[in-house]
């Protein structure tokens, strides 16, 4: 990544993947966002006064479906998570990562 942004071949280190579901393609995006899966909203999000605070988001449940154990919810009362814009991931407690891991085998 480090390299492509270098040489001006991708405007920054950011990326994104998407997965392909019901005859939609999956979609890797590097340096920027696919601008084909941007849908415009008036949604705002409003931040704390104080920009020292960690910015927090509160997931409130997960759902996969068409598993081996057909719908689970692996994330059943909820649960806070720390942004880290230097990370693309959110860390799931580890016994919904069990509960995926049986759910897909």
């Amino acid at each position: 990544m480090r390299n492509l942004t270098d040489q001006n071949m991708i405007t920054s280190l950011s990326f994104g993947y998407t997965a392909g579901l019901n005859q939609v393609v999956s979609s890797l995006t590097l340096g920027g966002y696919d601008a084909s899966r941007f849908t415009l909203s008036n949604i705002s999000v409003p931040f704390a006064a104080d920009d020292s605070r960690i910015l927090t988001v509160s997931v409130q449940s997960i759902t996969a479906s068409n598993t081996l154990q057909r719908i689970i919810s692996p994330l059943p009362t909820g649960a806070f998570f720390l942004i880290d814009s230097s990370v693309p991931d959110l860390w799931l407690p580890m016994f919904s990562c069990q509960l995926f891991e049986e759910a897909l085998g």
